[in-house]
């Protein structure tokens, strides 16, 4: 399940399991997963537009609560209100949650990426293939020539440049030049381990986000 396609293609038991354990990675608070979970209810029942009050009445949540918790699900997209047309031609409301289910597909997949990278590995066993398989596609002989420097001149510790590849996969900038500036930057700073490496990744996408 490498792709977005396979992942969503899963039956829903499966999908609401996985949202059940990852929803706070997603930055949905308690209250705002406590709505999504009876937006998916009241959807599966044939209503897909339910009205903050008829949630409250089979939550603790107030109406107020429930509104407020529907309009930050939309705003910050994880969920959209759309128009559609029934059968009959009339036009109703309802509330499409692909967009959650999207991140959560995203989500899994940078798991598995991160699973597959073997982080903590210090041998340059399977680099080269892990590149090609992350690139989707063979090196080129220059980045082949580059890895190699990487490894042979740089002495850049292999756990390091899995590390540099998963960061660059997370950034969305999957090139060698973005690769090598990570590498050259944890090396500056004297990050030796892919610990010390995963925080320092989480603090420059965390800066960088803040001006997004």
């Amino acid at each position: 399940m490498k792709n977005y396609t396979n992942w969503i293609s899963q039956p829903t038991i499966v999908l609401q399991s996985y949202l059940i354990e990852s929803y706070k990675k997603l930055g949905l608070t308690d209250r705002e997963f406590m709505v999504v979970l009876h937006l998916i209810n009241f959807s599966s029942k044939g209503n897909a537009f339910p009205t903050p009050e008829q949630i409250c009445h089979f939550s603790s949540l107030s109406a107020e609560e429930c509104s407020e918790s529907l309009y930050s699900l939309v705003v910050r997209g994880f969920v959209k209100i759309e128009d559609f047309k029934d059968q009959n031609g009339m036009h109703f409301e309802r509330y499409n949650l692909s967009l959650i289910y999207e991140r959560l597909a995203e989500l899994y997949i940078k798991e598995e990426r991160e699973k597959d990278l073997d982080l903590n590995d210090d041998t340059e066993t399977n680099l080269y293939p892990l590149f090609e398989q992350e690139f989707g596609r063979p090196l080129t002989h220059m980045e082949g020539e580059i890895l190699s420097q990487w490894l042979d001149v740089d002495r850049h510790n292999p756990s390091l440049i899995r590390m540099a590849l998963k960061e660059a996969i997370l950034s969305s900038a999957l090139n060698f030049r973005y690769i090598e500036r990570i590498l050259y930057d944890w090396k500056k700073k004297g990050i030796k381990s892919p610990e010390d490496a995963r925080k320092q990744g989480e603090k420059v996408r965390g800066y960088a986000k803040s001006f997004t």
